[in-house]
């Protein structure tokens, strides 16, 4: 495909992404700083142990939709084996329905306290409508269809919004009723979703075995792609799980809260990401090394204006959402994690997919996850400080992505490396951060803003030359 083709449809395709997490992020702002606010903290703590279990039931497509991400990821709609997908999405729905009652059973029959039982419950019945969620978005991104994928991502937010904004006005801010209106979306997503895709599951099917076998198949390609995204979401959430065992539950939703402002501030690059994966799948692998260095630049862009994002967090802890204080602590390493997950989201995870790296993407990750919480783990262990847990987060997981960086250039032959100026860049902000006071940090910022101006356009100059 002509290079001027292939980055025209990028920026195209960016643009829109970033429209719709631009709304995406007005939803965010939502439930992530006025949910809070009137909701008491016990009860965000356990509406947000939810929120982050509903992360991993992602697992019950036991990589199906992954796998068909990686084989039919940039074919055309019409070049699809579509009776034989047809019937592979029948049996997984029918799989999933499957595994949500025996959870159930299994959640009835043990002995867990009422609210995780309830949270639990509600987690397993959410499989069926997440499955059908997910394999639809699969194909939009396989057939490059990206704005259906990112107008359903943004409706379903959007609903949700609604849903919790109705409680509140009402007065009803128990994490029951917020859980409720979750799975209430979700249903009605997973319709929108068939009504949508109805081409991938309404017309003609192939038998059963042909069923069986697409089943087989992209679970075989795609399980280890799923549990290496499902670790590597978990890796930087680790110390969530650290203190929802061994700190209080209002110590719980304050790290929580910190952790809702990361995800605020990554929405972007998500989106980049998700958008340079179908695009590196239409190159072939000898030219995806020369497209490197452009997609590292609007990583560099993300997360420099991110980092920023820093002061308004700060101004809207200290004089809107005030029951969390205490987070301004250590807020600032939390934001600061946002520069390896960024690179993991925009740059990592879309080489390693696009270059048939499975096995190296779930191990890596696996590793990394383990790592973090490892060291989170010991840490509040010996000093009991959600301080020391932030941290170790940063540490370990910005070390973990500097080799991941190294490792998939070293694939590609590219041998100049930027872990110095990476790491300058992270302690110049957390340097900034740690003196408490938003002016210096602003001046600061300003300033390093203005020097990463004059180097870009001298080493333009130069290369020009």
């Amino acid at each position: 495909m002509d290079e001027k083709v292939l980055i025209k449809s990028g920026i195209r395709k960016i643009g829109f992404a970033l429209v719709t997490q631009v709304l995406i992020l007005g939803c965010s702002l939502v439930t992530s700083i006025i949910v809070p606010k009137y909701m008491e903290k016990e009860m965000y703590g356990q509406w947000q142990i939810y929120y982050f279990y509903l992360n991993y039931i992602n697992f019950v497509t036991l990589g199906y939709n992954d796998g068909l991400v990686l084989k039919y990821g940039g074919m055309k709609r019409e070049d699809l084996p579509v009776e034989k997908i047809r019937s592979g999405n029948f049996i997984m729905l029918c799989l999933s329905i499957v595994i949500s009652v025996i959870g159930m059973i299994f959640v009835k029959l043990l002995d867990i306290p009422g609210s995780d039982r309830f949270i639990f419950s509600m987690l397993l019945a959410s499989m069926p409508f997440v499955c059908v969620f997910n394999i639809i978005l699969s194909f939009f991104l396989a057939v490059n269809e990206q704005e259906k994928y990112n107008i359903i991502n943004f409706l379903s937010r959007f609903l949700a919004t609604i849903g919790y904004c109705v409680l509140l006005v009402t007065g009803v801010s128990g994490y029951i009723p917020m859980i409720g209106v979750d799975y209430g979306v979700r249903v009605l997503i997973a319709v929108v979703c068939i009504v949508i895709g109805v081409y991938f599951w309404h017309g003609r099917k192939a038998g059963w075995g042909e069923g069986f076998g697409v089943v087989r198949e992209n679970c075989k390609s795609g399980i280890l792609i799923t549990m290496g995204a499902l670790c590597a979401s978990f890796a930087p959430l680790s110390g969530r799980v650290v203190l929802e065992h061994k700190a209080s539950l209002s110590e719980y939703a304050s790290f929580s809260f910190a952790m809702s402002i990361l995800s605020l501030i990554v929405t972007f690059t998500n989106a980049a990401g998700i958008v340079f994966f179908p695009m590196l799948k239409r190159l072939d692998t000898q030219d995806m090394p020369q497209y490197y260095g452009k997609i590292k630049n609007v990583y560099n862009n993300l997360i420099f204006g991110a980092l920023f994002c820093y002061v308004p967090a700060v101004l809207v802890i200290k004089y809107y959402v005030v029951e969390y204080v205490e987070v301004l602590e250590y807020v600032y390493l939390i934001v600061a994690i946002c520069i390896p997950l960024g690179k993991l989201q925009v740059l990592i995870t879309p080489y390693m997919k696009a270059y048939r790296l499975e096995k190296e993407y779930f191990v890596v990750n696996l590793i990394s996850a383990v790592c973090v919480l490892v060291c989170d783990t010991l840490v509040y262990s010996l000093t009991n400080s959600v301080f020391g847990v932030a941290l170790m987060t940063l540490i370990v997981y910005e070390s973990w992505s500097l080799i991941l960086e190294r490792y998939i250039k070293g694939k590609m032959g590219i041998n100049r490396t930027e872990c110095g100026k990476e790491v300058g860049i992270l302690l110049f902000f957390a340097i900034l951060a740690f003196s408490g006071n938003l002016i210096i940090f602003a001046a600061g910022y300003f300033l390093g803003a203005l020097l990463l101006v004059y180097k870009y356009r001298k080493h333009r100059r130069n290369s020009e030359n």
